[in-house]
């Protein structure tokens, strides 16, 4: 406890279960000395388990070597994140074996050497029979391995990787990523994926949390005629970057947060804001930042028990915070619960959510406006179809479901919607969407 509370940084990844026992292994080894990061109690650690399974004669040293047994690991990891992390066929884990084993191991020696990789102590059975890794943080840093890996020697497979599905962005993966680019001064070849990847919305998002992570001032890295601008941010954590003065117009920031950042006008006309976190900006770093006339608001965090919804919330927020005031677009409180209601069956950037819901799963949530009556308005101009026989509401087809998308992405009124509008607000003379400037 002692050398323990002589070493915050190690002191601090005590606190995790899995770390605590890693450190504890270190200390019987060889006692905590050297810096203690992360990715280097993760690389004992795995250092550690490829000798107990030479120890435990799992593996044959005249087969295989500890070098191929990692590239093995690694290659798992790759193929468990093609699959969603949801475990990888059996069949897939020993033509992964096969592909590391030399090409004279024949006979015995090669079935039983491909059944050992299965039984690798990284990994487990699940309940449908597949392989998975046993510890997330364990697969979390061997994925980066992998990927550095790619990045490195095959270009066009870590291009096929990232695009996959979008790396949370509290994993050690893209840290491990972002310091291998740092270190190497690889700043223009991850500038040039970001334009390759411009239409991989998976891809891109992957690349740019790594860029943030490398460099504080995002556009530093990107090709001079690459924008941001109406790009799918969604999820992405950035922590003490630069955007003065860039422009993330159109951009859908949909759970992505601005930790420590320096937002100074910025412009941020037309983007989505849903769950979109600014806590950690400090009032100052906004000043001159353009917000545009907010139609394609959903929710924002402005501070740690702080979240608004409500246009003129926002609108009394930004003036308090900036010192100007804000031409928004504001519409009532029944065309806030319509377009509340439509996105649950439609997302704020026009895809498909979801074509149907029970009754009770429409009326819950968001109270801005009586949810019942806006249902029952919604059904009877047809806008959504009721299906009393399994009690559940059912999102249409052709132009109705058109002017749904429409609403949602940028509360576009119609003259059916309008009438809609018309009949459930109880405001006399409401506009209820007010024409944007």
């Amino acid at each position: 406890m002692s050398d323990l509370r002589e070493r915050p940084e190690a002191n601090e990844l005590a606190s995790t279960p899995y770390y605590c026992k890693v450190l504890i292994d270190l200390y019987r080894d060889d006692g905590l000395t050297g810096m203690m990061t992360e990715d280097q109690l993760l690389a004992h650690a795995l250092e550690r388990i490829i000798e107990r399974e030479f120890a435990k004669d799992l593996f044959d040293r005249a087969l295989v070597s500890e070098a191929q047994i990692q590239e093995f690991i690694e290659a798992l990891a790759l193929e468990d994140f093609s699959y969603g992390f949801q475990g990888i066929p059996v069949e897939d884990v020993r033509e992964l074996a096969e592909a590391v084993l030399p090409a004279e191991t024949e006979g015995w020696d090669f079935d039983r050497s491909v059944g050992q990789f299965t039984q690798i102590a990284l990994v487990s059975s699940t309940p449908l029979g597949k392989v998975q890794f046993s510890q997330e943080v364990m697969e979390q840093y061997v994925l980066g391995l992998g990927l550095i890996g790619s990045f490195e020697q095959r270009p066009d497979a870590f291009r096929r990787h990232l695009a996959y599905r979008q790396i949370p962005s509290d994993w050690l993966t893209l840290r491990i990523m972002a310091d291998h680019v740092s270190r190497k001064g690889q700043f223009s070849q991850l500038g040039s994926l970001l334009f390759d990847a411009i239409n991989q919305p998976a891809s891109f998002k992957n690349l740019l949390q790594i860029a943030t992570l490398v460099d504080q001032r995002p556009d530093s890295i990107f090709p001079k005629n690459l924008t941001i601008e109406r790009q799918d941010l969604s999820g992405i954590a950035f922590k003490r970057c630069d955007f003065r003065g860039l422009s993330l117009r159109g951009c859908d920031l949909s759970d992505t947060s601005f930790d420590d950042c320096d937002l100074r006008e910025t412009a941020f006309d037309d983007a989505i804001f849903r769950n979109t976190d600014l806590s950690g900006v400090e009032p100052s770093r906004l000043k001159g930042i353009r917000l545009g006339d907010l139609v394609r608001l959903y929710s924002v965090k402005v501070a740690p028990n702080r979240t608004l919804s409500n246009p003129a919330e926002v609108r009394t927020w930004l003036e308090g915070v900036t010192g100007e005031v804000p031409e928004i677009v504001e519409p009532c409180d029944a065309a806030q619960q319509l377009r509340y209601l439509f996105s649950k069956f439609v997302r704020p950037n026009g895809q498909a959510r979801r074509s149907w819901l029970d009754r009770r799963g429409t009326l819950a949530g968001r109270k801005i406006h009586d949810p019942q009556a806006i249902l029952t308005s919604t059904i009877r101009f047809r806008y959504l179809i009721q299906d009393s026989a399994r009690d559940r509401i059912v999102r249409p087809e052709g132009d109705l479901y058109a002017e749904m998308v429409n609403y949602v992405k940028d509360l576009t009124l119609t003259r059916g919607l309008r009438a809609l509008l018309s009949e459930a607000c109880e405001r006399p003379g409401c506009v209820h969407v007010p024409a944007r400037r």
